[in-house]
């Protein structure tokens, strides 16, 4: 796998043909991941696509930093050496966001945080032959036998035309904190694999809030209110996205259910399939009720 690295570098014009390989890490997130050194030179991240090929990552990377230039790493070439699938990118330098500063953010990163959102949510846009509500109905659909179709297909129908009047975006699809830095006062987006797999708006804010609360909606709702540590982040989001508290909440089953579709059988680790699941049941149980005191509400009114 070096040498795939190694061909790729020379491919971009970074290395010559005889030049040994620059000082390097390695890590291994499903497909192997080199970050490269060259003295006194920019760095660079060199994917090799082990699970299969990289082009929707390398669309991403595109898409991505045509509208954050300063944020989203340039990508420089997506090849194939070897029979696999290589994608080169130029790196930023960055600081790294961890749980720990989500809960304690500065006014910059929540301004950067809100950026984010709104300039993506016109950048991103997306013209599709297929509503959202039958995408959600499609993901709901695909979910493991032990969610009974009998506990989602009336959320799915309530959701309706609220749903579809709301536009086609595409999603980063991984925006966990992990994903996410700090360079200056622009926020850096990594990993850009699932860059369209979701179309819904809000689902990127819905991913980084369930990844901060182990995927318990009741726990999003606790740490979203008044000063709450996440309440800022919720906030940014909203505002970025132009959803609604109150949408975005009733939005969250369908989240899930188009999360636990995206990560199925990608090489994501199984328990985080367990979690999605746990949590979709929760959500559709503290919807069902909202529903439930609508529906009543608007029988009586009827009366």
């Amino acid at each position: 796998m070096l040498d795939v690295a190694r061909e790729a570098l020379c491919g971009v014009g970074v290395l010559r043909t005889s030049d040994p390989m620059p000082p390097f890490t390695v890590r291994m997130s499903g497909n192997l991941v080199f970050l490269v050194y060259p003295p006194g030179r920019d760095f660079y991240l060199v994917k090799v696509g082990l699970q299969g090929d990289l082009q929707r990552e390398y669309d991403g990377f595109c898409a991505g930093h045509a509208a954050f230039p300063r944020g989203v790493p340039k990508p420089l070439a997506l090849s194939r050496h070897r029979s696999f699938s290589t994608l080169v990118t130029l790196g930023i330098p960055f600081a790294p966001l961890g749980p720990r500063s989500m809960r304690t953010p500065s006014p910059l990163l929540e301004r950067a945080l809100t950026h984010y959102f709104a300039t993506a949510a016109t950048t991103f846009r997306a013209e599709t032959g297929t509503s959202h509500s039958q995408l959600i109905k499609a993901a709901f659909a695909s979910l493991p036998a032990n969610v009974s179709r009998d506990s989602w297909a009336s959320y799915v129908e309530h959701l309706g035309r609220e749903v579809d009047e709301l536009p086609m975006v595409r999603q980063h699809g991984d925006f966990y904190s992990n994903n996410l830095g700090l360079h200056g006062d622009a926020l850096v987006v990594l990993d850009w694999e699932d860059f369209g797999l979701a179309c819904l708006p809000g689902f990127d804010l819905a991913l980084l809030l369930l990844s901060l609360n182990a995927f318990s909606p009741a726990a999003i709702r606790s740490n979203t209110t008044g000063g709450a540590p996440h309440s800022w982040i919720l906030r940014a989001g909203t505002q970025g996205t132009g959803l609604t508290t109150d949408q975005f909440f009733r939005l969250m089953p369908a989240y899930l259910a188009i999360t636990a579709r995206n990560k199925t059988g990608r090489g994501y680790d199984v328990k985080l399939g367990e979690w999605v699941i746990r949590g979709l049941i929760d959500a559709l149980r503290e919807v069902d009720r909202e529903y439930t005191v609508q529906d009543d509400t608007v029988s009586g009114e009827r009366q």
